[in-house]
């Protein structure tokens, strides 16, 4: 199974987002072969920070807080300001496009890819 280290790219962060309400939940999607890994081909347990809100809320004030959010969130929320999620996933260091991957339906979203 692919992971961070299948997508190396020092200044980049890469970006999903979701509707799970529950951390744990969140988390053990993310890191499974069977979730995350089914969906998009790879599993994410290191270099990566996850933020899960009990309501849906606007990709900006989502973002806040991780770190050097001040850096990426500009170019990762400029796409659609009306965007709403409950969890989000930043990957950093990492490019998930260098995967070449189709992700398959589920609970996440890849949001994009933005410099840091």
């Amino acid at each position: 199974m692919n992971d961070e280290r299948n997508m190396v790219a020092p200044g980049k962060v890469s970006i999903w987002i979701g509707e799970f309400d529950d951390e744990m939940e969140a988390l053990d999607y993310v890191e499974s072969d069977d979730g995350f890994g089914a969906q998009f081909g790879c599993v994410l347990c290191h270099s990566r920070e996850l933020a899960v809100r009990e309501e849906a809320m606007p990709l900006r004030k989502l973002l806040e807080g991780f770190s050097s959010w001040k850096d990426f969130i500009d170019e990762a929320t400029s796409s659609d300001l009306s965007q709403r999620a409950r969890c989000a996933v930043v990957a950093y260091a990492c490019d998930y496009r260098l995967l070449g991957i189709t992700p398959g339906p589920g609970p996440m979203r890849f949001l994009g890819v933005a410099s840091f």
